[in-house]
């Protein structure tokens, strides 16, 4: 076995490039080596850069598959992953020489992240080409045309020319001059030879002999083709239910290979033999086959029984496990996971094989609880800091009789500190800090005992002396309690007052107490306190803090962005499932995808019961709705064109979009459904697109004429009704009536008064706001004031 390496060349990517209906190279997906060794074998060095799915489906060199392929075809080349391809491959060559062979190799794309392109089927043709012999010279037929090499091939110049093609001929320039679908000699019967200068056929063929699948039944022409009676048959569809362009069984399938009933184009019957497709009702339900009996989710499904299925990973209704459950429902697979709603957890669970949902508050746990990542948490523990008085946060400028009327200590991770007098009147008071986070005794504050009507300080407190006896204090709550309303009540200094806790605002509480020194009970007995360090939810009502438990989300509430219709389930719109979309309910977000190069999974609202409306999913075959296939979550064609005279979606001019969309040629014109409600027309890509439009969203009084939203026409108004008409006998409600004019050229005039008796009335003419003035005397008033006469 001969080990001489044929080195074929290195390709790399770095972009896309476009020809017809191919894309050749892809900006994730490189190939880092190709070898093929003279004793047969071949080797191929594949890697792939970012998160793309890449599914390599064929190999083939000069248009000749490989065997013996390991790994076996085809495989999947994961992210950030590269493989090395080894086979047994069909050329073969002399020690020492070095051939300039064609690589083939097929591969599906899966569109990741790291990436904005649409993912789709791709083929990629990797031909090094400049390496070893030329093409005119290296005993090979390049460009398949039967001719080899300089002086035989009439593409070649020399035989150092590296492409058997002549860009000058035809029949040898790798285009489709004629726009058959075929290019060149021997592939497009309008060529006679290499040298022909015209593609064009002499002689019109017949669907039965024109070398083209009409029918897509995957057999070409007479005789392989059994609707074909013979060449000159016009059409190569047959009278057989498999090959009579009929959907007979109603599946939503027609003939062979489309419809699986169908064996070969020539069966009679499109009727399979699964259960899902044989014309029986199977599970006694009244429902007959695929797409009747729902619990059919293909027509190639063997059983219409019930496919629905639940498992739950936390088993069941547990608030503080996160669960998902996951199953199959119509045939359809589907996985939901445990979810916060503000401070509901949306629990997911099986009832038999049936998913469901419970909403739950998880404040009804416990005080503190709350929903987080999908379960109910128990609140944070306390703060790691303690004041043996009792200091709160807010200290420093609210200081509490007990507070800096005790000799304390303040302990906290860093220690223990102990309050101080520093002379007579002057404390120094530890306390837990800060506000929001109270772990730590902060530095100390420094209070004047004087300042808060104590004589001095001694002994780490602020000290009162020859006090009256005879002062009082009683709360009806018990002291600092924020979730009950009380009331403080006693005397100061023989006289009695009473003060109830009340709200400061919404959210803040201002609580009342006794200070536990009657002398001090009166003026510096209120705190105010935030609800919310009591948790989620908690605002303030009647001086108290009180939980308020949020709404629960909005099961009713589904949007779709392509404006999906549940009308429309049966007739999709080219807007629908030409667009990729997602739609959006309490559950989540959910993508059209492409399930493969002809199949498009098209998500849309629909009402699931009287309270709750979901998204739901509908699959299309895109070629049954004049698309060429399916690719990044749409359907899309290769021939559609799409312009708008008025530039897009511009509600006030008048537009057409005009295009052609599958061969047919269309034009819409923007137009009114009512008089504020615009049909809008306007391009997407290739595709047309339409929108209503509610013209009072650009401005008040806007509405819709001629095909586009117009301002308001101008206008006068005033506010007290005057008429034009009762100029000189004005009615009291008017001059009686302080009001305003405003007019189309935007000014606005307000009523006057002139003097003690006399007043100015501003009033519609026509468009325009004129005046008039009055004394109120003469029309029983006593007067005039404030821009109004008055009795």
């Amino acid at each position: 076995m001969l080990a001489v390496l044929l080195q074929l060349g290195v390709f790399k990517t770095a972009n896309y490039v476009q020809t017809g209906n191919e894309v050749v190279g892809f900006n994730s997906f490189n190939i880092n080596r190709v070898l093929v060794r003279s004793s047969g074998e071949f080797e191929v060095s594949l890697s792939n850069l970012l998160d793309d799915k890449v599914t390599i489906t064929e190999i083939t060199v000069d248009g000749l598959p490989l065997t013996n392929v390991l790994p076996a075809l085809p495989f999947n080349l994961s992210a950030g992953s590269n493989v090395t391809i080894t086979a047994d491959s069909p050329v073969t060559g002399t020690a020492g020489a070095i051939y300039n062979s064609k690589i083939s190799i097929k591969f599906d794309v899966e569109r990741g992240t790291s990436d904005h392109y649409d993912a789709g089927f791709l083929k990629g043709e990797f031909q090094p080409g400049g390496m070893g012999k030329k093409q005119c010279s290296n005993g090979l037929d390049d460009d398949s045309d039967t001719l080899t090499d300089f002086p035989a091939d009439p593409g070649c110049s020399n035989g150092n020319d590296g492409n058997e093609r002549n860009p000058l001929i035809a029949c040898d320039d790798e285009k489709d001059n004629d726009n058959d679908g075929l290019k060149d000699y021997p592939a497009d019967p309008g060529c006679s030879s290499p040298i022909d200068g015209d593609e064009t056929d002499s002689v019109l063929e017949t669907a039965c002999e024109d070398g083209v699948n009409n029918d897509n039944d995957g057999l070409i022409d007479y005789p392989a083709d059994p609707g074909c009676t013979g060449a000159s048959d016009t059409s190569e569809l047959g009278m057989v239910e498999c090959d009579n362009n009929v959907d007979d069984d109603t599946d939503g399938y027609t003939d062979y290979p489309a419809d699986t009933g169908c064996s070969s184009a020539s069966d009679t019957s499109e009727l399979g033999t699964v259960e899902c497709n044989d014309g029986n009702d199977n599970d006694a339900d009244g429902l007959i086959d695929y797409p009747a009996d729902s619990d059919c989710s293909s027509p190639a499904d063997d059983s219409e029984a019930s496919s629905a299925s639940c498992a739950d990973t936390d088993g069941g209704i547990n608030y503080t496990t996160l669960g998902s459950v996951s199953g199959y429902y119509n045939g359809m697979p589907y996985s939901y996971t445990d979810y916060c709603a503000g401070s509901y957890i949306a629990e997911h669970y099986c009832d038999g094989t049936v998913n469901k949902t419970s909403w739950y508050t998880c404040n009804s746990m416990g005080t503190g609880y709350t929903c987080s990542n999908g379960v109910c948490v128990p609140p944070a523990p306390p703060a790691n800091c303690t004041d043996s008085d009792g200091a709160l946060p807010m200290e420093p400028f609210y200081p509490i009789a007990s507070q800096i009327g005790t000799a304390g200590t303040c302990t906290d991770a860093n220690g223990i500190f102990t309050d101080i007098s520093v002379n007579s009147t002057i404390l120094n008071e530890f306390y837990c800090g800060p506000t929001q986070n109270p772990i730590s005794c902060l530095n100390t504050t420094w209070y004047n005992c004087l300042s808060h009507n104590y004589t001095g300080s001694s002994g780490g407190k602020c000290i009162w002396e020859n006090v009256s006896n005879n002062n009082s204090c009683s709360d009806s709550d018990g002291g600092l309690i924020y979730n009950v309303t009380g009331a403080t009540s006693g005397y100061y200094n023989n006289t009695a007052y009473n003060y109830t806790d009340s709200c400061y605002n919404a959210t803040w509480v201002n609580e009342q107490f006794c200070s536990g020194s009657p002398w001090q009970a009166i003026w510096s007995n209120s705190t105010v306190y935030a609800c919310s360090n009591m948790g989620a939810n908690y605002t303030c009502s009647a001086g108290k803090c009180v939980y308020s438990a949020p709404p629960p989300p909005n099961m009713t509430n589904c949007t779709d962005t392509d404006a999906y219709l549940q009308e429309a389930l049966k007739y999709p719109l080219q807007s629908q499932i030409g667009v990729q979309a997602q739609c959006t309910d309490y559950r989540g977000i959910y993508y059209d995808t492409s399930q493969d190069s002809n199949w498009t999974s098209e998500y849309h609202c629909y009402q699931y019961n009287s309270s709750e409306n979901r998204c739901g999913l509908t699959v299309y075959n895109c070629l049954s709705w004049n698309y060429t296939g399916s690719s990044g979550g749409k359907c899309v064609s290769s021939n559609n064109s799409c312009s708008d005279t008025d530039g897009g979606q511009i509600y006030n001019v008048t537009g057409t979009v005009n295009g052609t969309y599958n061969g047919a040629n269309y034009s819409y014109t923007d137009t009114c459904s009512s008089g504020t409600l615009l049909q809008e027309n306007y391009c997407s890509g290739t595709t047309n697109h339409s929108e209503m439009f509610t013209c009072t969203n650009m401005g008040a009084g806007y509405t819709c004429s001629g095909g586009k939203c117009i301002p308001p026409a101008a206008n006068c108004t005033d506010t007290d009704s005057y008429l034009q008409v009762a100029r000189n006998y004005p009615l009291s409600s008017q001059i009686g009536v302080y009001a305003n004019c405003t007019d189309s050229g935007g000014g606005t005039y307000d009523d006057a008064t002139i003097n003690a008796t006399a007043s100015r009335e501003f009033y519609c003419v026509s468009l325009t706001c004129y005046y008039a003035e009055y004394n109120c005397l003469s029309w029983n008033y006593t007067g005039s004031s404030g821009g109004k006469c008055y009795k």
